[in-house]
């Protein structure tokens, strides 16, 4: 998506982006337990590009008592 002269291109591992994948903001349905990686990349004027990822810990469900 552009938001004015701006692109954002986002990826994920172990998981699966349920909103735009093209905006500022997603949403995302995360898999198992492990980790997801969610990696950015943002376009600017000029087709400068700046990439980011970071890994978010899934915790397994606790078990109900």
């Amino acid at each position: 998506r552009t938001s004015g002269t701006i692109q954002y291109a986002w990826t994920i591992a172990n998981g699966t982006i349920t909103g735009p994948a093209n905006g500022q903001n997603i949403t995302y349905t995360a898999g198992p337990s492990g980790a997801v990686q969610l990696g950015l990349t943002v376009t600017g004027v000029g087709n400068c590009a700046a990439s980011n990822s970071t890994n978010v810990t899934i915790n397994d469900v606790p078990v109900q008592p």
